[in-house]
């Protein structure tokens, strides 16, 4: 689940543990998103764990419904 094509091994690590925490963070931050935690505990249950940072990050914008230019600046600020 949102696994992204990686093949330096630690890139690939270092986005998995980002991208994780930002999960925990969201689902606890924005506990009125059930999909949020849904979604994390189903992974956590299947023992599959794919959370990179951006396709996460990119998840989370879609679901608070964040525009472009509005998430633009914590990225790139």
């Amino acid at each position: 689940m949102l696994d992204a094509m990686l093949t330096n091994k630690v890139g690939r690590k270092a986005s998995i543990a980002q991208g994780s925490a930002v999960m925990r963070v969201a689902a606890a931050v924005y506990s009125e998103i059930s999909s949020l935690e849904s979604m994390r505990e189903t992974s956590l249950c299947n023992g599959v764990v794919s959370f990179h940072r951006a396709p996460m990050y990119g998840l989370i914008c879609g679901l608070l419904e964040l525009f472009l230019l509005t998430g633009l600046p914590s990225v790139y600020g």
